[in-house]
């Protein structure tokens, strides 16, 4: 509909996901005021803000944004529909629940955590009953009652929402779970891979990175143990939903991206603002007995905030330097650098999009034969790889064939994960005008 409205153009297939992203950071600043007050709420909201994969998603038009809007919303429902129960909450929980599943089907685990969770709470509400009877259970879940019924009809209007497309839908999971099975990149299916993925992203070098990884993962833990002391709902979130999705996934032999875990990044933050903050009133505190001049723990900590901004931003820039995947730029050069008798070829994953996109009228190469085969009719050769590192790793035999007989006639770059475009020439001389 808003193509429909604004016409096709890179921005207007993102605002859905520009306005769903910033709509998710006033979502996290409003569970974080409720749980540590307004200068760590404020903080917390910037850093997302200036955060390099909430910028990276935000421009994606993929719905990562619309699911990290929707599941953030819903923690806001489900605490409250657990402290303060109300038919009213229970229908926004609902509803919430259901828009999630239908942005996105990972949000499924992100509601079973909940579910876990609710689970918890009625059976330590049980357990805390003098009497262990099954009155006194049937209590609990009455007690919780809008609770269920706000997960239960949120389950039952995402089987609506989908009941046109529940076969299709049964089809393309277990087509991803048997293409995942036989990918040549396995380290996609491994949960350390997902982990360094997320590392490599920092802006520091070689080990400092893992040092600087496993200070932010101390300070994480420590805002997660004070917030669990006064809302124990909000870490219990993160401490069940990320191996519970890992879990699944694995289960599944389904690729382990880092995008799974996006819905979880608000809370990641406010948990590491909050162990920050605490680490500047212990550091002051010490301070103060030997240093009596030293920075107050609000000054400390406005510092450290602005020095964890200025790494986000420098992350964030990364953002800017590139498109997600310039396949326009390869297609462009193509187009302006061949000569009529020469021929393109495209190989792998980039076919689709040059074929049924722009157009092309480029030769889909699947062997060293069709290479050869387009050899012999043109005395030059043009080769498109979109996704280099899956692609060439699949074709072995045609990969050879490039290192030995072509050179980079240009790499363009993307900031989508090994998402480079490579155009290949196996004649001489050629000069990018660009």
């Amino acid at each position: 509909s808003i193509i429909a409205i604004f016409g096709e153009h890179n921005w207007s297939l993102r605002v859905p996901a520009v306005v769903l992203g910033i709509a998710s950071i006033a979502v996290i600043w409003r569970i974080a005021y409720s749980a540590v007050g307004v200068f760590q709420a404020h903080v917390t909201a910037l850093l997302i803000t200036l955060s390099y994969h909430h910028g990276w998603f935000s421009q994606n038009a993929r719905g990562y944004t619309g699911l990290m809007f929707w599941c953030t919303l819903s923690v806001i429902f489900f605490v409250l529909c657990v402290r303060r129960p109300s038919w009213r909450t229970s229908f926004a929980l609902a509803a919430t629940i259901a828009a999630a599943m239908y942005t996105h089907l990972t949000a499924g685990a992100f509601f079973a955590t909940q579910s876990i969770i609710l689970l918890a709470i009625i059976t330590k509400g049980f357990a805390h009953q003098k009497e262990k009877t099954l009155p006194n259970f049937l209590a609990e879940i009455s007690k919780n009652r809008q609770v269920i019924t706000g997960l239960g009809l949120g389950a039952l209007l995402t089987i609506f929402l989908y009941t046109p497309y529940l076969f299709q839908m049964t089809s393309q999971i277990l087509s991803v779970s048997d293409g995942s099975q036989i990918d040549v990149m396995k380290e996609y299916q491994s949960p350390l891979w997902a982990m360094l993925e997320i590392v490599r992203r920092t802006p520091i070098p070689g080990p400092s990175a893992a040092f600087v990884a496993i200070v932010a993962m101390t300070l994480t833990a420590m805002g997660m143990i004070d917030i669990g002391k006064r809302e124990p709902i909000l870490p219990a979130l993160i401490l069940i939903h990320i191996p519970l999705t890992v879990i699944i996934l694995m289960a599944f032999s389904m690729r382990v991206w880092p995008r799974f875990f996006f819905a979880d990044l608000g809370f990641i933050f406010l948990f590491m603002t909050q162990g920050v903050y605490l680490a500047c009133l212990h550091i002051s505190s010490w301070a103060k007995k030997y240093f009596p001049v030293l920075l107050s723990s609000s000054s400390l900590f406005a510092i450290s905030a602005l020095l964890m901004m200025a790494i986000s931003s420098v992350m964030l820039s990364r953002n800017y330097q590139f498109p997600k995947q310039n396949l326009e730029g390869a297609y462009n050069l193509v187009n302006a650098s061949k000569a009529e008798s020469d021929r393109v070829a495209v190989l792998g994953f980039g076919a689709i999009p040059y074929q049924e996109y722009y157009q092309a009228d480029w030769t889909v190469i699947e062997s060293k034969q069709d290479l050869e085969d387009m050899h012999s009719e043109t005395d030059r050769t043009w080769i498109v790889i979109a996704f280099p590192n899956r692609t060439l790793r699949r074709y072995e035999d045609i990969a050879a064939m490039i290192g030995a007989e072509y050179h980079v006639a240009k790499l363009f770059r993307g900031t989508l994960g090994d998402g480079n475009v490579l155009v290949y020439v196996n004649k001489e001389p050629f000069h990018d005008a660009n």
